[in-house]
């Protein structure tokens, strides 16, 4: 399903996201 893998890409994006938000701080 095209959604899930929406979903799981997204979800990826946002865990690198927070891993550069953490390391820059």
């Amino acid at each position: 399903m095209n959604l899930w893998r929406l979903i799981d890409l997204a979800t990826s994006k946002l865990s690198q996201f927070n891993e550069a938000k953490m390391k820059a701080q």
